[in-house]
């Protein structure tokens, strides 16, 4: 498997930063190029709440866009040793916009960090990350929120991957493998 492209959707958590980590080791094996691709969305999670209605909508959208490209400089300055590009869209959907990006650019692998909720909040919010795994033909590695010391490079030393026996799950198992290979896991 070669990965020349990953994707690393990002949201400006700790946990996307982390994600982002992880991408730039992999990239730095494989000579990849990074993607980081933050979505504008005003009304994500209840379009109906009144802290969503804003007086110029055009005006918002700009000073997020340009509050994105300030934190995408802080994020390439944490790993300058590796090529970055930086996209943003407008979508209402953050899951539908990473899905149709990674698809019209084909991506070969998306890196993305996922909060791990369960339960109400799951089933109220749901999970960008669960959508685009869904939804995704390329592989998603998805990075779960941890407490790395500042300066500590992430390695991958385990990997999960759920089997059904289907085509695609054997797909994931031969990715997995290459990348435990490349990282001795």
């Amino acid at each position: 498997m070669k990965i020349n492209k990953i994707l690393v959707p990002t949201d400006f958590s700790d946990n996307a930063s982390q994600a982002l980590a992880y991408a730039a080791q992999i990239a730095l094996r494989y000579g990849s190029e990074i993607t980081l691709f933050h979505v504008i969305s005003l009304f994500q999670d209840d379009p109906n709440n009144p802290a969503y209605r804003f007086p110029n909508y055009e005006q918002v959208l700009a000073t997020m866009e340009e509050t994105a490209f300030d934190r995408f400089e802080k994020l390439e300055d944490l790993h300058n040793n590796i090529a970055i590009k930086k996209e943003t869209v407008r979508g209402i959907s953050a899951a539908e916009e990473i899905t149709s990006f990674a698809h019209t650019n084909d991506y070969d692998l998306i890196v993305m960090g996922t909060h791990g909720r369960s339960g109400l909040s799951h089933f109220l919010m749901g999970s960008v990350a669960e959508k685009v795994i869904r939804h995704q033909p390329c592989p998603v590695l998805t990075i779960k929120q941890m407490n790395i010391e500042n300066g500590t490079k992430p390695s991958l030393e385990k990997f999960v991957v759920a089997v059904d026996f289907s085509n695609y799950s054997k797909m994931a198992l031969i990715h997995a493998v290459d990348l435990a290979h490349l990282f001795d896991a």
